[in-house]
């Protein structure tokens, strides 16, 4: 069962089906579902989520750039970012929670977990490096924000931060088997998008 939160709407649900700004994902106890963006990165929600588009943005620069943020309120999301060296678009993608913001504008992949009612919030970096920070009411400078290396966790749990090593972070087998799935998706989805790269440019040709 996902569902999508539209205004006062309630809408099922349906493969390859257009998710707008402002929308909000919500997974059932046995749904599952994936968000892919225009520059092909993707967002794989799991059972029990509540993911809200908070914004998708095309910015006018040298070279175009969209910005895509949005917001877990519940559950756990994993993200894979892909950024083509060649490609003629950048995109910055950030998953924010109420404690923790996670952003990228590079290839990586992360995961991040919020459980409803816990005062406790995880961002591990599976590929490459990803940025987080802590919100403040009243934003000061860079000093809250930091970058956290493949293989590592951020962790906030009642408002204190710390770095873990990822392995001290998956607890029980529910959490092993979503690492596992994810690490595996990663892999076929670049050769996904490898082999598309491939095939357009091979139709480009004179």
């Amino acid at each position: 069962n996902v569902e999508i939160l539209r205004g006062a709407e309630r809408i099922k649900a349906e493969e390859d089906m257009h998710i707008e700004q402002g929308d909000t994902i919500v997974t059932g106890d046995d749904g599952i579902a994936v968000i892919e963006y225009v520059d092909k990165s993707v967002t794989r929600l799991s059972p029990k989520t509540e993911l809200k588009i908070k914004k998708v943005e095309e910015v006018a620069e040298e070279k175009p750039k969209t910005e895509v943020a949005v917001e877990l309120t519940q559950g756990r999301v994993w993200t894979q970012v892909v950024d083509e060296e060649d490609d003629t678009e950048d995109v910055e993608i950030k998953v924010e929670t109420k404690d923790i913001v996670a952003s990228t504008s590079d290839s990586a992949s992360f995961d991040v977990q919020q459980e409803e009612g816990e005062e406790k919030v995880q961002v591990a970096v599976f590929d490459n490096k990803v940025e987080v920070s802590i919100p403040e009411e009243e934003p000061q400078e860079d000093d809250r924000k930091q970058f956290v290396e493949e293989g590592f966790t951020f962790e906030v749990e009642e408002k204190q931060p710390q770095v873990l090593e990822i392995e001290e972070t998956i607890e029980t087998a529910e959490d092993e088997l979503w690492v596992n799935l994810n690490t595996v998706e990663d892999i076929e989805f670049i050769e996904e998008v490898k082999e598309d790269k491939v095939l357009h440019d091979v139709a480009e040709e004179p």
